[in-house]
Formats: structure tokens, C-alpha cells, sequence
């Protein structure tokens, strides 16, 4: 199996539910980094008429708002009291100060690269305004509704008629088997796409297949046979994700997932998708130091190309050891800089370890790794931003292996 040839999707579940601060700009920035990943996001409306992005009732599960803010609901606040709690910092301290984003600024950084698509659940907003919005930033045609209310889909339909629209079904075993059987008797009016929740059961007895779900693998083959002779993709939400488990989906023909951490959920993606004969072992990865803008260029063109490809033949990696020497002898003018990890595994065109043109006399030269053309998107399996700490000085980004 290659990922060259295989195209999967996955919702980001509120922009990054487990990587991030759920429904705040650094979750969807996060989310849209990865290839294939749609970033999910609800939508509320102010006292005063604002659309913003929050998913429960009231700002208590999610902010830092005082008692008495805390619950009261959204629809009763006015936009400036729900921007005055800080909807970072229960994740984490390197979240604090940000907040509750609006539609119309999540919007603006939608449309900042070309192709980035959303999911969009509107939870007690009135359609029309919410198509007004999506109009005016002219993303109608990018955006996924989501509704768990079969009346609010149709609804969905009236006012975007035609419009992609997905709908989940959950619970115990028995409780999704019939679930679906409603949606499959009755044609699955009015949606693009139905997600199954899969609990684990239990693990297997070989590990590499990944956990046994409590649906089983040929109920899924005929429930994906069946939604898409009705026009509609299966997407599977998995409560535990594992190479061996993905492997098995992507080779059953399932191409739409959901997971609340799309950075963990691309590398195991990235390593099912090997091929079975590369599978086998794992070699250290190699790194590449990458402008931002560079990398959201080879998202939309579906594979990575530095400047050095075209003017040397090459593009430039180093070994986790040289990564940081190298950042802070080149890079140190150069801002919005990303480190990719790469897989060797998956790097299709030729590797080789070299001396650099710019090596000196020494008896013993060090060698760096250069790949002779594009990167597969599947071959670079974690992305990540690369800081300079207190003195200056580039870090080493934690994220990374």
C-alpha cells in the first residue's frame, strides 16, 4: 500500500480536542497543517448577534470564566463578555490569553491557503445568517455541515441545497447496529457522509492487526458496500488507533476518520500507509527545516519541493544531531520556520548521505541525508514549529521524535 496512491480524510474533532485548546485558533491552525485533515469546529450566537466558535451551552467547561459567568449560557452574553475569558490556559499555560474565537476569525484564517476545507455544526444559529457569513468569506463550497438532529439536516439542505452534511451515530454495539439500520432503511436523506463510533473490545491476540471494535470488520465492509450505493462515505470515529487497525480500514476502502489529535493520528496514518515490505523496522527519521508558507504550499500541491530541489537537485535534511547546528548557522534571519520528520521508509526518490559542497579539509567529513526529488505528504509524519529559546538560540522542538 502507498500513500502516493491512497487519499484519506479525517476530521479534526473541534480543531484538536487532545493537542490543543478545543475551538481556538492555535487548535485549527494545528489541525490544518496535516495533510487530509479538516478541522471541525460549532458555532454559537452571541446576545449581540455574533457567531462564535464554542461547543457546550456555557463557557464552564472550556474557560477560565469566574462562577457567575460561567453559567450563564452564550445566547445570553453579550461578544465582549465571552471575549473576556481566557479559553487557553485549562489546556495548558502555553495557551493562556487566547480566546473564544468568532466565526468571522477563524473564517479570515481559512482563507489564507487556498483548498482548506471545515466542518461546521451550528448549534442554535439561525442558517441563513450563517450562510450570509460563509458568502461573504466565499468558503460555502469548503464547508462539511454536521447535525446530530435529522430536522436541522434537512434544514441544512434548504438553505445550502446540495451541501455535503454528516451525522454520527453512537453508544453500545446493539445501539449503532440500529442506528444505522434506520439511516440505510430510509435512504440516508440529506447527508454526504455517516460517522460510526468503534469502542474497543478488546486487543488481539496479534498485535500488528491492531484492537478488536465492537463492530466487526465485516459488518463495516457491508455498511461502507450499502452507504455508498446510496452516494454517502462511511467515516469511522476508532476509540483506540493503531497502525495495524488503519491498515485494515484503508485496505477495507474507507478514505474518512475522526480523531481528537490529528498530529498522532497522520503518523500512525503516515506508517500504515507504507508499503509491507517497508514496514518493516523503524529507522531514525530525518529532519528538514522548512518555511511555514513553504510547507501549506506542498499541502495544496500534494507533495514537497524546497527551492534547493530546483537549484541543486536536492532537498537539504539532516539527522536529529545536525538539526539544531544547522538552524542556527542558516536559518537564524529566517522566521515561521516548521521542522519536518520524515520517514526514509516513505521517501520515494533516491536518499543519500553526503558530504555538504561547503566541507573543509578535515580527514573525516560529515554527511548529511539529500533526497533527489519531491516528498511524498505521507512521508513526512510529524510537523512541527521551530522556536528559538531564551538566549536566541533555536530549541528542539518537543513535539518531535
Amino acid at each position: 500500500m502507498s500513500s502516493a496512491r491512497v487519499e484519506v480524510f479525517y476530521q479534526a474533532h473541534r480543531g484538536a480536542v487532545d493537542e490543543a485548546p478545543e475551538n481556538t485558533l492555535p487548535a485549527f491552525r494545528h489541525a490544518w497543517r496535516y495533510p487530509g485533515a479538516i478541522p471541525e469546529t460549532d458555532v454559537r450566537v452571541t446576545a449581540d448577534g455574533a457567531l462564535v466558535c464554542v461547543h457546550d451551552a456555557t463557557l464552564a467547561r472550556t474557560t477560565d470564566a469566574p462562577a457567575a459567568v460561567a453559567t450563564r449560557p452564550v445566547a445570553e452574553m453579550a461578544l465582549a463578555e465571552v471575549k473576556a475569558v481566557d479559553a487557553g490556559v485549562r489546556f495548558g499555560a502555553a495557551f493562556r490569553g487566547q480566546r473564544v474565537p468568532t466565526l468571522d476569525e477563524l473564517l479570515a484564517e481559512m482563507v489564507q491557503q487556498p483548498g482548506r476545507r471545515l466542518f461546521v455544526e451550528p448549534k442554535a444559529v439561525d442558517l441563513r445568517v450563517l450562510r450570509a457569513k460563509l458568502d461573504e468569506y466565499a468558503v460555502t463550497e469548503q464547508v462539511i455541515f454536521v447535525s446530530g438532529y435529522p430536522a436541522i439536516l434537512a434544514e441544512i439542505q434548504r438553505v445550502f441545497p446540495g451541501a455535503p452534511a454528516m451525522t454520527w451515530v453512537g453508544g453500545t454495539p446493539e445501539a449503532i447496529r440500529a442506528g444505522v439500520a434506520r439511516w440505510l432503511e430510509a435512504g440516508a436523506p440529506h447527508l454526504s457522509h455517516l460517522q460510526l463510533h468503534l469502542p474497543v473490545v478488546q486487543a488481539r491476540a496479534e498485535p500488528e492487526s491492531g484492537p478488536a471494535y465492537a463492530l466487526e470488520d465485516e459488518y463495516l465492509a457491508e455498511t461502507q458496500r450499502r452507504l455508498n450505493a446510496l452516494g454517502v462515505e462511511m467515516q469511522l470515529r476508532p476509540f483506540a488507533v493503531t497502525e495495524g487497525a488503519l491498515r485494515r480500514f484503508v485496505q477495507m476502502g474507507v478514505r474518512w476518520f475522526v480523531t481528537d489529535g490529528p498530529a498522532a493520528f497522520w503518523r500512525t496514518l503516515a506508517a500504515a500507509l507504507l508499503p509491507q515490505d517497508a514496514a518493516q523496522g523503524e529507522p531514525e527519521p530525518i529532519y528538514h527545516i522548512a518555511p511555514l508558507r513553504t510547507w501549506y504550499a506542498a499541502l495544496a500541491a500534494g507533495e514537497y519541493r524546497a527551492a534547493s530541489l530546483a537549484a541543486e537537485g536536492f532537498i537539504h535534511c539532516s539527522t536529529r544531531g545536525q538539526v539544531l547546528r544547522v538552524a542556527n548557522r542558516f536559518f537564524m534571519a529566517d522566521d515561521e520556520l516548521v521542522v519536518l520528520c520524515i520517514d526514509p521508509r516513505a521517501v520515494q526518490a533516491a536518499l543519500r548521505f553526503e558530504a555538504p559542497a561547503h566541507a573543509d579539509d578535515s580527514p573525516v567529513q560529515e554527511v548529511f541525508p539529500h533526497v533527489y526529488g519531491a516528498l511524498p505528504l505521507g512521508a513526512v509524519v510529524a510537523i512541527a514549529d521551530l522556536r528559538r529559546g531564551a538566549h536566541g538560540d533555536f530549541v528542539w522542538p518537543e513535539a518531535l521524535p
